[in-house]
C-alpha cells in the first residue's frame, strides 16, 4: 500500500515529534539532514536550463498550488508542502480522504470511461464488445423505474434465490430462509458446503476466503478467515446478549475461553501444570486435536466487550464512539429490513429473523476478535515473531482439514469447485485431493466457527451466508436497491469497501475495469511510448535495488553472511512493469472471455457470470507452474503498487506510472521522490515482519539469523515508539505503532533508499530548473515533491 498527502485524515504529529520528512532516522535507514543551497547553478556551476515540457509545465503549477510559502519547513513540514492543499482540497460525499492516489484514480476511471463509451464497430475483437456491452449492462440500470416495473429491479435476484428456476451459467444457492417465512424446509436446502463454495464461485467469501497460493515451484490452497462486513467495534453491544441467546447456546465455547495452542500428547487429566487436555466433542476420530486451558478458569465464555479496545481510551471518546457504533449498527439492521420488505413486496411479519441473523454475525464478529485479533500483515511481534498466525505457511492438508473440521465435507467442497473449472486441472488432482497442500490461517477460530455452526439453527446460519451474497451485490441491482446500499454507505463511509461510488457511471466504469482489466489496457495501450516507460521504470527499479544493496553492506549490526543472503533475495527480486505482453496477444485475450455470455440489459447476471468465470479460472492454476509464470493478478489499471511474497518480486501496475508519480518528461527530482520511493517501499516489504519469512525463492522459510533479529527488533521498536507520538486529528487518539510499523518501515525506508539511489543518478545527467520554483535547491525540490 501506499502512504501519501492525504486531507483531512492524516497522522499529524504531536508537538515534540519534529518533521519526519528531514528527521535523521536512528533505526533501520538513514538519511543526512539536507542543507538549504541557491539553486540558480549545477555542480559544476553552469547555468542551468529550465525544463518546459507540458509534464513539467503541469508539475510545477501543482507544486506551486499545494505549497504553503508562510509556513516554516523545519517547524512543520507538512503544513509547508501541503498547507494550500489542505485549504482548498474538497473531500467528495462517497469518499473519507482526497489525496494524490484518489485523484489519480478519478482520472483513470475518466480515461477508461471515454474508451468504454465509443460504439461497437465491426471487426473489434469479441472481448472488447463484451466488456463495452458490460458497461451498457450496467449503465442500463439507471433507467428502471421500479415503482412501475418492479420486476425488472428485482426479479434478477429472485430467479437468484429461486429453487424451481436456474441461470445459465450461474450456480444456485437456493432459497432464503427469511424471505420465505414458514415455507423454507431445510431437507430441501443445499448442503452446506454446496452453498459456501458456490457463494464464494460468486464472488461472496462467507466463512472463509479461498485462494490458491503459490510458493516456490508449487501452489497450495490457502484458506483465510473471513470477517463480517462491518468494523468489529459496531457489534459490542451485541456482545453481552449473545450467552442468553438459545440459538448461540454453545458448551464448546467454554472450552474455548484460553486456548494455548494444539497439542498431540493430550491424556484427557489435568497435568503437573494445572492444565486440562480436552478433547473436543464429536473429534474421536482426531485425538491429535486438543485444546489446553488452566484448571481454575472453568466460568462461562464471556462475550463481554470491556476487553475490546487494546488502547487506552478517553471516557468521553468512548461514550461518543459507543453511540456511533450504535447508530451504525441501527442503519445496518434497517438496511437489512429494508432490502427484506423489498423483496417481499411489504411483508412486514417476515422481519423476526433479522435479529437472529444479527447475532450470529455478531458471535463471528467475536470469535474473530478472539482468535485472530491483529490485522493480517502489519502488527509487528517484538517476541517471538515466528509464532505469527496470519502467515501463508503451508501447514496442512485437505486430509487435516477432514479429521480437523469434520462437520464441513472438504472433500466434496474442493472436488465440486475442481469440477466448475477447467478439465486440466481436475485431472491432475481428481484422485489426490485429500494431498492438496492447505495454508490455514488462524486454526482455532476455524474450530470455533465450525462448532458454533454445529450448535446454530440452519436456518439462522442459511439467513446469514445468503444476506452476505445480496449485501455484497447490493450495487450490481436495481435502482431501490442501489438507493438503501448508498444511503447506508453514505452514513458509514469508514466501511471496510472503499470501492463506493455515488456517480453511476464510476461505478459501471470500475466494475467494467475489474472484470475486463486486459481489455481495458489492450484498448488503451496502444500509444509508441509503451516500451520507452518500461525500460525507464526497469532502470528506475534497478537503480533503488542497487541503493539497497550499497545500503545492507554498510551495515555493521548485520553478519557479513546474513549481508550475503539478504542480497541474494534483493538480487532475485522480480518486477513486472507497467501491464503483462498477453494483453497484446488477441488469441490468449479471446480466449479467456470466450467463454463468457453477456446480456446487454442484465448487469447483476452478468456479474455473477464473471464471477464464476474468474473463480474457475483461479481454480485452474492448482498446478505447478512457477508463481513468476503466471498471469498478472492485479488489473494494469490499477493506481497502486504491490509486493508479492511467494514470487518475491514487485509489481507496477500502468496505473500508478502516472503523474504525479511518474512521466517519461519528468526529471529526477520529481522522480524519484515520487515514483522510486513507491519502488523502494515496495522492496522494503519483502524485508518486513511478513516479507522476511519468505527467501528469494518464494519459499517460506527461516532464515534470518537469531543474532540479526536481536538487534532488528530493538531498530523496529524505535519506530514504534516514534509513530506512537502521532496524535489522529480529530478523533482524540493517538496512533498506536505496533500496529502501523510495518507501513512506517516501509516508507521511511523506501525514502531512504530513493534518495540514495537519486544521489548517485543526478551526477550523471544535467539538472533542469523547473518555472516557477528556481529558488529551491535539488534537494529541496526532491522533499517537497515527496511531501506532497
Amino acid at each position: 500500500g501506499l502512504t501519501v498527502c492525504t486531507s483531512p485524515t492524516d497522522f499529524r504529529q504531536s508537538k515534540d515529534v519534529k518533521a519526519i520528512s528531514v528527521h535523521p532516522i536512528n533505526s533501520f535507514f538513514y538519511f543526512g539532514k539536507l542543507g538549504f543551497l541557491p539553486n540558480e547553478y549545477d555542480n559544476q556551476h553552469h547555468p542551468r536550463s529550465y525544463c518546459t515540457t507540458p509534464a513539467c509545465m503541469r508539475a510545477s503549477a501543482r507544486m506551486l498550488t499545494f505549497i504553503d510559502l508562510a509556513s516554516d519547513p523545519c517547524e512543520d513540514f507538512y503544513q509547508f508542502t501541503c498547507g494550500s492543499f489542505l485549504k482548498s482540497a474538497q473531500i467528495p460525499i462517497d469518499k473519507h480522504q482526497m489525496s494524490a492516489i484518489v485523484e489519480m484514480q478519478d482520472d483513470v476511471l475518466i480515461l477508461l470511461k471515454n474508451v468504454l463509451q465509443e460504439p461497437i464497430v465491426e471487426g473489434e475483437l469479441e472481448a472488447v464488445k463484451k466488456s463495452k456491452l458490460f458497461y451498457k449492462s450496467c449503465m442500463h440500470g439507471d433507467y428502471i423505474d421500479e415503482m412501475v416495473n418492479f420486476e425488472e429491479g428485482a426479479l434478477p435476484l429472485l430467479k437468484i434465490l429461486s429453487d424451481s428456476e436456474s441461470v445459465t451459467g450461474i450456480p444456485k444457492i437456493g432459497q432464503w430462509p427469511i424471505l420465505i417465512g414458514e415455507l423454507w424446509d431445510e431437507s430441501t436446502a443445499l448442503p452446506l458446503h454446496d452453498l459456501v463454495g458456490n457463494l464464494l464461485s460468486l464472488g461472496t467469501p462467507t466463512l472463509f476466503e479461498l485462494l490458491i497460493g503459490n510458493q516456490g515451484n508449487g501452489s497450495f490452497l490457502h484458506l483465510y478467515k473471513v470477517e463480517p462486513p462491518l468494523f468489529k467495534e459496531w457489534y459490542e453491544d451485541l456482545w453481552p446478549t449473545l450467552d442468553s441467546q438459545p440459538s448461540f447456546n454453545n458448551p464448546f465455547l467454554d472450552i474455548l475461553t484460553d486456548i494455548q495452542h494444539l497439542d498431540v500428547n493430550g491424556t484427557g487429566v489435568f497435568d503437573s501444570n494445572g492444565m486440562y487436555d480436552y478433547i473436543i466433542p464429536g473429534y474421536v476420530d482426531y485425538p491429535e486435536v486438543i485444546l489446553k486451558r488452566k484448571k481454575k478458569e472453568v466460568e462461562p465464555y464471556s462475550f463481554a466487550a470491556s476487553n475490546f479496545h487494546p488502547k487506552a481510551r478517553k471516557s468521553d471518546s468512548d461514550q461518543t464512539d459507543r453511540a456511533k457504533n450504535r447508530k451504525n449498527m441501527k442503519a445496518y439492521k434497517h438496511l437489512i429490513e429494508e432490502t427484506l420488505l423489498f423483496l417481499s413486496k411489504g411483508r412486514r411479519d417476515l422481519l423476526g429473523d433479522v435479529e437472529e441473523l444479527l447475532l450470529f454475525e455478531a458471535h463471528l464478529a467475536k470469535l474473530h476478535h478472539d482468535f485472530c485479533p491483529d490485522s493480517e500483515f502489519e502488527h509487528i511481534d517484538l517476541g517471538d515473531s515466528d509464532s505469527g498466525q496470519d502467515d501463508a505457511e503451508v501447514n496442512s492438508t485437505v486430509k487435516d482439514l477432514v479429521l480437523m473440521l469434520p462437520t464441513f465435507e472438504w472433500e466434496l467442497f474442493i472436488t465440486n469447485l475442481l469440477k466448475n473449472s477447467s478439465s486440466q486441472s481436475r485431472l491432475k488432482l481428481k484422485d489426490n485431493i485429500l494431498e492438496i497442500p492447505v495454508s490455514l490461517q488462524c486454526k482455532e477460530y476455524f474450530i470455533a466457527v465450525f462448532e458454533l455452526i454445529s450448535r446454530t439453527q440452519k436456518r439462522t446460519v442459511y439467513n446469514y451466508l445468503i444476506w452476505r451474497f445480496i449485501y455484497n451485490h447490493l450495487q450490481s441491482l436495481g435502482p431501490r436497491l442501489r438507493e438503501l446500499w448508498s444511503s447506508f454507505k453514505l452514513m458509514s463511509v469508514y466501511l471496510k469497501d472503499d470501492s463506493f461510488h455515488l456517480a453511476r457511471w464510476k461505478h459501471c466504469t470500475a466494475r467494467t475495469n475489474e472484470f475486463f482489466g486486459s481489455v481495458m489496457a489492450h484498448m488503451l495501450l496502444k500509444h509508441d511510448r509503451r516500451y520507452e516507460m518500461k525500460n525507464q521504470v526497469t532502470h528506475l527499479i534497478h537503480e533503488i535495488r542497487r541503493s539497497f544493496e550499497s545500503f545492507l553492506w554498510e551495515q555493521d549490526w548485520i553478519e557479513p553472511e546474513m549481508k550475503e543472503k539478504l542480497i541474494e533475495k534483493v538480487v532475485l527480486m522480480g518486477n513486472e512493469v507497467a501491464y503483462p505482453e498477453k494483453i497484446f496477444n488477441i488469441t490468449a485475450l479471446e480466449e479467456d472471455y470466450s467463454k463468457v455470455y453477456i446480456e446487454e440489459e442484465n448487469f447483476f447476471f452478468n456479474v455473477l457470470r464473471l464471477h464464476t468465470r474468474f473463480a474457475s479460472s483461479n481454480i485452474f492454476k492448482m498446478d505447478v507452474t512457477p508463481a513468476r509464470k503466471r498471469d498478472w493478478e492485479i488489473v494494469p489499471f490499477t493506481v497502486d503498487a504491490y509486493h508479492i511474497p511467494a514470487s518475491n518480486e514487485v509489481i507496477l501496475p500502468i496505473g500508478i506510472l502516472r503523474e504525479p508519480f511518474f512521466h517519461l518528461d519528468y526529471p529526477s527530482f520529481l522522480t524519484y521522490p515520487s515514483l522510486g520511493v513507491v519502488i523502494g517501499h515496495e522492496t522494503i516489504h519483502g524485508f518486513d515482519e511478513h516479507g522476511r519469512r519468505f527467501d528469494g525463492y518464494g519459499n517460506h522459510s527461516s532464515w534470518w539469523s537469531e543474532s540479526m533479529m536481536e538487534p532488528f527488533r530493538e531498530k523496529v521498536s524505535c519506530f514504534v515508539k516514534q509513530y506512537s507520538q502521532f496524535n489522529i486529528e480529530d478523533t482524540g487518539f493517538k496512533n498506536d505503532g505496533n500496529v502501523t510499523v510495518g507501513e512506517n518501515l516501509c516508507d521511511n525506508g523506501g525514502l531512504a533508499l530513493a534518495y540514495r539511489a537519486y544521489d548517485l543518478h543526478r551526477l550523471q545527467e544535467p539538472q533542469l530548473k523547473l518555472p516557477g520554483l528556481s529558488n529551491f535547491s535539488d534537494d529541496q525540490l526532491f522533499f517537497i515533491k515527496f511531501g506532497q
